[in-house]
C-alpha cells in the first residue's frame, strides 16, 4: 500500500516542478519579483527619502527663524548634509535636487519684512504646487493662505544617489524584455515658523509687554539662553549675560515699589510688570490674541509652590501682555493696546495675550519663598513679591503659529512641518 503513495508523491513534486519552469520560462515569476522587490525597493527608497528632506526642511527652518543672514542656501549645505544623510537609506544617499526655483534644493517664501539676499523664491508661494509631481511639494495648507501669507517658509527638495548617479537599478525588471530603465527617487518637504499661536504655561503668570520694551530699550537686545548645561565656562555652556541684563520684575499688586514706567496710560499695565493667571492645575493653556482672567492677591496660586520654587535657575515661557480690561467675562472683541477701552483695576481683569516670551529666572522673593541671584542677591525686600532675571531667545514647541507682528515678536518662535 505505501508504494502507490510514494508513486504519487513523486509525480505531484515533478508537476510542481514543472509549472515552476513555465513560470520562470513566461516570465511570470521575474514579474512578480520585479513588483515586490524592485518597486518595493523604490517606496522604501521614497519613504526614507521623504524623512531626510523631512529633517532638512525642519533644521533650515529653524536655522532662518533664527538669524535671517544665515538663512543663506550657499552656505547651509554642510549643515543639513547629516541629516539628510543620516535618514537615507543604507545602500543609497540623498542629495539635494536642485530646481529652477531653488539653490542647492532649498527655496523660500520671503514675507513683508523679513529680507533672505541669496535665498530664492519657491514657485509654490505664487502658483500653490500641485500634487500631481513628485518634485513639488504638497499644496499649501490652509494656514498658510489668507492671514498666513504672511508667515515665511522654506523648502527643501531631494533626490536618489546611488552609486554615484542618481537612479535605483531595477534589477528584476531589467532581466524582462523591455524592461523599463533604473528610477530616480525624489521628495520634497515644506516647514514654517513664526509666533507661537496657542501653547501651555507651566507657570502660570503673564508680564507685561510694556516692560518688556522698556527692557528691550534699556539693554538693546535679548540675552543667549543657556546652552544644553547652562552658563558658564564649560563644554555646553553659554557665557553668564552681564550684571546689567538681570532686571526685577514685580507682581502687579503686591503693594511694591515697582515703577509702571507710565503703562498705566491706555490701561495696558497695572503698577508691577507681571500678574498671576487664574488657572488650573498650575498650567494655562493661552492662545496668542485672546484674553486670560487674573487673579488677585500675592500669594502663589494653590498647587504651584513646588512648581514656582523649581523655576529658578530655568528658562519659562511666559506670554506677554498688552492690554487689559475689567468686567466680569471675557472680553469678545480684539482691541488695539493704544486704547483698551474700560477701566481695569485687580478685581477680576482680562489681559490681552500678544505673544509669548523665554524669561530666565535667576532669583526670586515670594511669600514664605527666596531664592538669590548671581548678581543682586535676594532681588526685592520682604514686604514685596518679585522675580529676577532676563529675558532670552529660543524656540517654543507650540501646536500652531501665526504672521509675526511688531507686537508679537518677542524673540521666540516655533517651526512647524507643513507639507
Amino acid at each position: 500500500m505505501g508504494l502507490p503513495d510514494l508513486n504519487r508523491r513523486n509525480r505531484e513534486r515533478g508537476a510542481v516542478a514543472t509549472l515552476f519552469a513555465a513560470l520562470i520560462g513566461g516570465g511570470v515569476m521575474i514579474g512578480m519579483l520585479s513588483l515586490t522587490v524592485d518597486m518595493g525597493s523604490v517606496w522604501l527608497e521614497r519613504r526614507e527619502l521623504q524623512n531626510s528632506a523631512d529633517a532638512a526642511s525642519m533644521a533650515l527652518a529653524s536655522i532662518c527663524a533664527k538669524k535671517a543672514s544665515d538663512c543663506d542656501p550657499t552656505a547651509t549645505p554642510p549643515l543639513l548634509a547629516p541629516l539628510v544623510n543620516g535618514n537615507a537609506g543604507t545602500d543609497q544617499q540623498s542629495q539635494s535636487a536642485t530646481r529652477g526655483d531653488t539653490t542647492n534644493g532649498q527655496c523660500a517664501r520671503t514675507p513683508t519684512g523679513l529680507s533672505f539676499p541669496n535665498m530664492p523664491s519657491c514657485a509654490s508661494a505664487s502658483t500653490d504646487a500641485s500634487i500631481s509631481s513628485l518634485t513639488n511639494c504638497p499644496p499649501l495648507p490652509s494656514w498658510l493662505k489668507g492671514a498666513g501669507a504672511a508667515i515665511p517658509y522654506v523648502e527643501y527638495y531631494s533626490l536618489t544617489k546611488s552609486n554615484g548617479t542618481q537612479f535605483l537599478p531595477k534589477t528584476f525588471s531589467r532581466a524582462l524584455a523591455g524592461g523599463g530603465p533604473d528610477v530616480s527617487v525624489s521628495a520634497c518637504s515644506r516647514a514654517a515658523w513664526g509666533p507661537a499661536g496657542i501653547y501651555e504655561a507651566s507657570i502660570p503668570l503673564t508680564f507685561s509687554l510694556c516692560e518688556f520694551r522698556y527692557y528691550l530699550a534699556e539693554e538693546g537686545s535679548i540675552a543667549a539662553p543657556p546652552g544644553p548645561s547652562g552658563y558658564g565656562t564649560g563644554v555646553g555652556q553659554t557665557p553668564w549675560p552681564g550684571a546689567s541684563k538681570e532686571k526685577v520684575v514685580y507682581l502687579k499688586a503686591s503693594g511694591s515699589s515697582g515703577e509702571p514706567r507710565g503703562c498705566r496710560v491706555h490701561n495696558v499695565d497695572f503698577p508691577g510688570a507681571f500678574g498671576w493667571v487664574d488657572q488650573s492645575g498650575c498650567q494655562a493653556t493661552v492662545t496668542t490674541g485672546g484674553w486670560l482672567d487674573t487673579k488677585t492677591g500675592n500669594g502663589v496660586p494653590g498647587g504651584c509652590s513646588g512648581a514656582i520654587s523649581g523655576m529658578a535657575g530655568k528658562v519659562i515661557s511666559i506670554p506677554i501682555f498688552d492690554c487689559i480690561q475689567g468686567g466680569g467675562s471675557s472680553p469678545t472683541q480684539p482691541v488695539s493696546s493704544l486704547d483698551c477701552g474700560a477701566t481695569a483695576n485687580g478685581s477680576h481683569a482680562w489681559y490681552h495675550v500678544a505673544g509669548w516670551a523665554r524669561f530666565y529666572v535667576s532669583g526670586m522673593r515670594m511669600p514664605s519663598l527666596s531664592v538669590s541671584s548671581p548678581y543682586l542677591g535676594v532681588p526685592c525686600s520682604s514686604s514685596e513679591t518679585c522675580l529676577s532675571g532676563w529675558f532670552v531667545s529660543g524656540e517654543l514647541n507650540a501646536t500652531s503659529i501665526i504672521p509675526s507682528t511688531p507686537d508679537s515678536d518677542f524673540g521666540t518662535y516655533t517651526v512647524l512641518p507643513a507639507g
